[in-house]
């Protein structure tokens, strides 16, 4: 009776796992899977062993090139054998084989980490591996704080609240349970604090960039240095002018560098939740010489303290684009000296 009772267990615990898992999982693939059958199967078996009859469900064992061959050859839908290889139970169901095991197959592939960095007051983690499937994420655990982070893009990122040294643990979560993590320790974060700054009243958010503190809203400046006025009131520079700019600027904040614009980048391309905190106004620019506005509704472009390039940022993605000897009237981001 004890072997009968531990054969119901399992049979029990191995059809609602079915039921949970495999048959769920292969359901979404395509084709309609017989749920009652794994059940039915189990069930006959156990009325069997409870009733102290005897019964049996025979199943042909066919290999991967024989289930290929079946295929080829038209079988019947309803058709069903045994893995060769695995043992499992395989259900023909039109035009294709499914494969009914305990367990949920496939489990979430293994990810690994990339590379790490500390920019914006925050660590961005690149990692790779096989390409989510639907209803996959990545999760990240940041240790000694306990902070756990999901996302489905390339690069996840985290805001951290200081600095230091940190464990980074990284798994793939899916329909089917988690991969196993995957460690890295030390990982040196840096942390830069840029208290807010206070332009006419206003308390503008700062962030620290490639150990820089930018500015996350535009400088309006003076409207007696615009070189025009949108039909919004948007304020726009001329990259002629950047001298006058320049001494009309606050206290403590200067025009960006090419190098740190371009530091800048390398922290926000990719990222839409920075990217979105860096061109939320879209201004685009004017190009006085053809009479044409560039980007408006699409790109943020920004002055820097040289007139032959300008820094253009848009939902995509940044570049530091040549101006080649034009003049354009464009908006204005500061960083703290």
């Amino acid at each position: 009776m004890g072997a009968k009772c531990l054969f119901a267990v399992l049979a029990v615990k191995g059809w609602r796992h079915i039921l949970s898992g495999r048959l769920r999982a292969a359901h979404r693939c395509g084709g309609s899977i017989p749920y009652l059958l794994v059940p039915i199967l189990l069930g006959r078996l156990l009325w069997a062993q409870f009733s102290g009859g005897e019964a049996r469900v025979v199943f042909p064992v066919k290999s991967v090139s024989e289930r290929k061959a079946l295929q080829e050859a038209g079988v019947a839908d309803g058709y069903c054998v045994l893995g060769a290889e695995d043992s499992c139970l395989y259900y023909f169901k039109g035009g294709r084989w499914y494969r009914l095991c305990g367990e949920c197959d496939p489990p979430p592939a293994p990810v690994r980490i990339d590379s790490l960095s500390s920019v914006f007051s925050d660590l961005l983690v690149h990692w790779s591996g096989e390409p989510l499937r639907p209803g996959e994420k990545v999760q990240m655990l940041l240790l000694p704080d306990s902070l756990l982070i999901e996302g489905e893009t390339p690069v996840l990122y985290a805001a951290l609240p200081h600095g230091g040294y940190y464990t980074v643990l990284l798994r793939r979560k899916g329909e089917c349970g988690f991969s196993p993590w995957y460690r890295k320790d030390s990982v040196r974060v840096s942390y830069k604090a840029c208290p807010p700054a206070l332009w006419g009243g206003r308390s503008i958010e700062v962030v620290g960039v490639g150990g820089a503190c930018w500015a996350t809203m535009d400088w309006e400046g003076p409207h007696t240095l615009a070189a025009l006025r949108g039909k919004d009131g948007t304020l726009y520079f001329s990259s002629r002018r950047l001298a006058q700019i320049k001494a009309a600027l606050p206290e403590g904040w200067r025009l960006p560098t090419i190098a740190e614009a371009e530091k800048l980048l390398s922290a926000i391309n990719f990222v839409p939740e920075r990217l979105s905190r860096f061109a939320p106004s879209k201004k685009g620019a004017y190009a006085p010489a053809t009479k044409e506005w560039i980007g408006v509704g699409t790109a943020s472009v920004y002055l820097l303290d040289t007139p032959d390039y300008a820094l253009v940022i848009n939902p995509l993605g940044g570049m530091v684009a040549p101006l080649e000897g034009k003049e354009i009237y464009a908006r204005i981001r500061l960083l703290r000296q």
